[in-house]
């Protein structure tokens, strides 16, 4: 803008002399001396028109370094600005992480405090923790870790606090439709322990029969895997495929022989245990899928080859309907061991063989849920209401054997999306042994 002020003062005064030219070729004027006779009265002289063209070559230079300096100063405006863009991106990611729920490093995971007053048995308060730990070492790259921390007391009054890993693993996305890993992880058999088993995820109090107490299938096991989901078009096809330590056979306790131990942090035998899961998504309120592992189970010096094959079903439905004016979740999952014959202590050397019997089992479950979700109502539409039966089918010449039935009735109240209030009571119905009816209370809550 100054540029521009001194150029309007240099053209103001160079106009008077313009003006002073000009009146003079309009008003006669004295001859100069020296001046030829008739030459025209508004005559320049030398020195005027020196003084002029010194005027015009000081707008010219005063015009030349106004565009000069303009030049400078946007160089400089561009320069800044591209130094600025150069830092918003070099730090972009750090700005990122410091969004919340962004951080390389993440403490999630549940936790439970209980009561149950079973039948034949003293009533008794609970708690238990389970934290998981994430962490990103990598976008492609993350490790997961977990603990299931609990106490309890014993009948020779010795008190005990247990801290049981459940997950170890790493895992490598290699691209959307495929992921691989190892370690310590929930395996792929059916989808209770991958999808439901968290105390603030799962409905009732408890576990069914077949996934908790009496287990048929592995939970976690150690090893690696892959897995991963193709999109066909309007439907989804997800797979799972493992190699693990696999379970072990429990051959010298008269009340489990026969019996499987799935936590498998070391093969006492050498072989692996292969299996996997695959699933299929009709449509996205609908999920079905199969699983089987196989394996050798015989500890080494056992004496005898034992192969387990395990299989399983599992089908989920859940959607939000207009009609009942909520969500209805009706869930299934069945499992089928099969251990191979065997003679447990052929010697009678442990004091209850030799014994042998058919080691077939199953069991699984059923469950209905239904959650008044679009009720106006706030405390009504908080309210699920959820039953459950559940069975496992041993054969009584086993070890702890004989059938079991049960039925579980809830009601969850949800105080948050990951706190849940649950009153449930269940009916129990055993072949060998005194039925088991119990009233449970639980606050579960998700990290």
């Amino acid at each position: 803008m100054r540029h521009c002020i001194a150029l309007c003062g240099l053209l103001s005064l160079a106009a008077p002399a313009t003006l002073s030219l000009a009146q003079q070729a309009a008003t006669p004027q004295a001859p100069v001396a020296g001046q030829p006779a008739g030459a025209p009265s508004g005559y320049v002289t030398r020195e005027e028109y020196e003084k002029l063209r010194s005027q015009l070559d000081t707008v010219t230079k005063d015009m030349a370094d106004m565009k000069t300096q303009q030049a400078t100063s946007q160089k400089e405006v561009d320069d800044t600005i591209e130094e600025i863009m150069k830092n918003i991106h070099n730090n972009e990611r750090a700005i990122d992480q410091l969004h919340l729920g962004s951080n390389r490093f993440m403490l999630a995971g549940d936790g439970e405090v209980g009561f149950t007053a079973r039948h034949d048995n003293n009533s008794t308060f609970d708690a238990g923790f389970a934290p998981l730990f994430l962490y990103e070492l990598d976008k492609n790259i993350i490790f997961e870790g977990a603990l299931d921390i609990s106490g309890s007391t014993d009948d020779q009054n010795s008190s005990d606090t247990t801290a049981d890993l459940v997950l170890a693993n790493i895992t490598f996305t290699v691209s959307d439709c495929l992921y691989v890993g190892g370690g310590v992880f929930a395996v792929p058999f059916g989808r209770y322990h991958t999808h439901f088993d968290a105390s603030w995820i799962n409905k009732l109090p408890d576990d069914p029969l077949a996934f908790g107490d009496r287990a048929l299938g592995p939970s976690s096991e150690t090893g690696i895997f892959l897995g991963g989901a193709v999109p066909i078009d309007t439907t989804k096809v997800e797979y799972n495929l493992y190699v693990a330590n696999g379970p072990n056979l429990i051959v010298n306790d008269p009340d489990a022989a026969g019996s499987l131990n799935f936590d498998d942090y070391t093969d006492l035998n050498g072989d692996k245990a292969v299996g996997g899961r695959i699933g299929f998504l009709p449509i996205p309120v609908v999920d079905v899928g199969y699983s089987v592992q196989y394996s050798e189970a015989a500890p080494d010096g056992f004496g005898d080859h034992v192969h387990v094959l395990l299989q399983a079903v599992d089908a989920q439905y859940k959607q939000e309907l207009e009609q009942i004016s909520g969500t209805l979740e009706v869930r299934g999952e069945w499992i089928w061991s099969h251990v191979g014959d065997t003679t447990y202590d052929p010697d009678g050397s442990l004091g209850f063989g030799p014994i042998s019997f058919n080691n077939d089992r199953n069991g699984g479950y059923i469950m209905v849920a239904y959650r008044p979700t679009k009720v106006d109502n706030k405390v009504i539409k908080n309210l699920e209401f959820i039953a459950r039966y559940d069975r496992v089918q041993v054969s009584e010449s086993a070890p702890g054997g004989g059938n079991e039935d049960r039925w579980t009735f809830g009601v969850d109240y949800w105080v948050k999306p990951n706190v849940v209030l649950k009153v449930a009571y269940q009916f129990d119905s055993v072949e060998v042994g005194s039925d088991q009816d119990a009233l449970m209370l639980q606050c579960a809550f998700g990290l």
